[in-house]
């Protein structure tokens, strides 16, 4: 018999070019795949991951009013609310309520009168921008200390009287949940009735 190199020797394969051609498809193929997953996973977190918006009051419209019969303080206040949404996708804050306090001037950050509250419904913030909205209070106190601190101080204080504003509302954003507070503190102008 004529052994003259046409068939393998033992241990040996006989391997084709098509062969080869395959497997380095196939291994190019899976390592694109990954270099695709491990870039697609930074973009998606930085996307995706939540961020805290900020929300401040870039405007206070008053109306506050003392009426002598039935003695009462009428407050009717308006807060411009501007709220940033860093994330690239909307979100939906809720549970906003807003209280609002008379601010004793000689006892400055140690006494305030609680008047009342405001609630409003949810508002739907935008996607990496900002989203701006009307907060209105409207509050009547029968409160006779406040109505008593409130006219002297109006009588004495050219007619501005401080008031203190402090609210929350709630952001979540894949089920991360982020608190935010808005507040505002201002001398303003009182008319009497």
């Amino acid at each position: 018999m004529d052994y003259s190199g046409e068939q393998p020797l033992l241990g040996q394969h006989k391997s084709s070019d098509s062969g080869r051609r395959k497997c380095f498809n196939s291994c190019l193929t899976v390592c694109a795949c990954i270099v695709f997953i491990a870039m697609l996973i930074p973009l998606l977190i930085y996307y995706i991951y939540p961020r805290a918006p900020t929300a401040s009051i870039s405007r206070t419209y008053t109306d506050i009013v003392l009426y002598r019969y039935p003695r009462s303080v009428y407050f009717n206040i308006t807060h411009v609310v501007t709220v940033y949404n860093p994330n690239y996708v909307a979100v939906t804050a809720d549970d906003i309520a807003i209280d609002v306090y008379y601010q004793d001037p000689s006892l400055y950050r140690y006494s305030r009168s609680y008047i009342g509250s405001a609630k409003m419904d949810s508002i739907k913030l935008a996607g990496h921008q900002n989203t701006t909205f009307n907060m209105k209070i409207i509050v009547t106190s029968y409160d006779s200390n406040v109505y008593s601190d409130i006219q002297s101080d109006s009588t004495y204080g050219s007619g501005m009287v401080p008031v203190f504003t402090v609210g929350n509302m709630t952001v979540t954003h894949l089920k991360f949940t982020f608190s935010l507070t808005i507040q505002d503190n201002g001398r303003f102008q009182i008319k009497e009735d």
